[in-house]
């Protein structure tokens, strides 16, 4: 019966011992917590940005919507196809996104680029995996005046 109880109280101490370290983890946890707010107060003062409560990333200020452009990721691709005459990839238009104003730290940007242009009618599907603005679309862009141009040709040739 000594055994029990001498094994009882060791448990007991034991136990205390752990419940001790405990609290002082969850204290010291406490004031990292603290200082890592401060950190992430900096550091959205200093780039805009602010830490995701709870993702461990970075969010950009705005939402997700278009970072802080705010400009629709159709109307940007647009953009792209309606400043080039060629025809251009999903990749390659993601990667001319950002000089029309369009902000993304998107990995799957290509991805989300190929559903715009697959659901759109606005864009044209001309080869495998290349696209051009659909012809009413191009009428508003610079590429107007070759449209002014066209019917007249046609004209002459059908008199």
């Amino acid at each position: 019966m000594a055994k029990k109880a001498v094994s009882i109280a060791h448990l007991r101490e034991l136990l205390a011992e752990r419940e001790k370290e405990l609290a002082g983890l969850e204290a010291r946890r406490k004031k990292l917590g603290a200082e890592l707010k401060q950190v992430d107060a900096r550091i959205a003062g200093l780039t805009g940005r602010a830490k995701a409560a709870g993702r461990g990333r970075a969010a950009v200020k705005g939402g997700a919507q278009a970072g802080a452009s705010k400009k629709p990721l159709k109307q940007a691709v647009a953009e792209v196809l309606g400043g080039t005459r060629k025809a251009l990839g999903p990749k390659q238009i993601a990667e001319a996104l950002p000089a029309v104003g369009y902000v993304s730290e998107s990995k799957s940007l290509p991805v989300m680029v190929g559903q715009v242009l697959s659901a759109g009618h606005e864009f044209r599907r001309v080869a495998r995996g290349k696209y051009r603005l659909s012809r009413s679309r191009r009428a508003g862009t610079a590429a107007g005046k070759r449209k002014e141009t066209a019917p007249a040709a046609g004209k002459k040739s059908e008199g």
